[in-house]
């Protein structure tokens, strides 16, 4: 309950427009690190590859 209350402040003071643009950039951010970590996954398996097949 305690939640609704700071999102009804938070609306109340701020607006609407202001606390979507804010959840949805911290969605996006969200979404970003997700792929960065599967990128630096995906670097680090190639990057393996790459030294066994030098030796």
């Amino acid at each position: 309950m305690e939640d609704l209350s700071l999102w009804v402040n938070l609306i109340s003071n701020v607006g609407f427009p202001i606390i979507i643009a804010i959840l949805l950039l911290r969605n996006l951010m969200s979404s970003i690190q997700e792929r960065l970590d599967e990128l630096n996954k995906t670097m680090n398996e190639l990057l393996e590859t790459i030294k066994k097949q030098n030796k």
